[in-house]
């Protein structure tokens, strides 16, 4: 069971409308069921993650790729919780139902997490993705032509961009072979 199912259950889904200051909980909360929430019973487990990316080839198109992401990480009685990630910040955006972006670059390497709604993103290559709600996903275009994004199902939606390092290194613009010697994270 996620967090946020634990605390709806035992507060009601209108928490944050009884306490005003708590108006991001539900956001964050998502977030949070974005996360592993249970592998094996070991106490230090490492496992890879399936991340879809917007990456730009080295003629400066955009493409779409995968890899996976290696979490290691430690099974506690609240859940599995993974190591910390290195990061350089993050933010909060909502996107409006009508949101459609003229083709740029990302500003720089990050995870994106689409909390309520999901996106709609054209590549320079004419490739269409749908980054569902709830996914974990990385953007890495930060030069040449640049991506297309919008409102999936004119719904308009809140998201977390983490923030990376510019050396952060997710592999290459491919779609990436699961490697046989670890265990999916669930």
């Amino acid at each position: 069971m996620c967090i946020r199912d634990s605390i709806n259950a035992e507060y009601g889904t209108a928490i944050h409308a009884k306490m005003p200051s708590l108006r991001l909980l539900p956001l964050l909360l998502t977030a949070a069921c974005a996360f592993p929430s249970s592998l094996s019973t070991d106490s230090n487990t490492t496992c890879v993650r399936f991340v879809r990316k917007i990456c730009a080839r080295s003629n400066g198109a955009s493409t779409v790729g995968s890899f996976y992401l290696q979490e290691s990480g430690t099974q506690t009685p609240i859940g599995f919780i993974s190591q910390a990630f290195p990061g350089s910040g993050f933010k909060l955006r909502y996107t409006s139902p009508k949101y459609s972006s003229p083709q740029h670059v990302a500003p720089n390497k990050q995870f994106i997490i689409n909390l309520d709604a999901s996106v709609r993103v054209r590549t320079s290559e004419g490739q269409q993705v749908v980054f569902e709600r709830g996914e974990l996903f990385f953007v890495e275009d930060t030069f040449g032509v640049g991506h297309f994004s919008m409102a999936e199902d004119e719904t308009g939606r809140h998201s977390v961009f983490l923030m990376v390092a510019d050396e952060y290194d997710a592999g290459p613009c491919v779609n990436a072979t699961k490697p046989t010697d670890k265990p999916l994270c669930q």
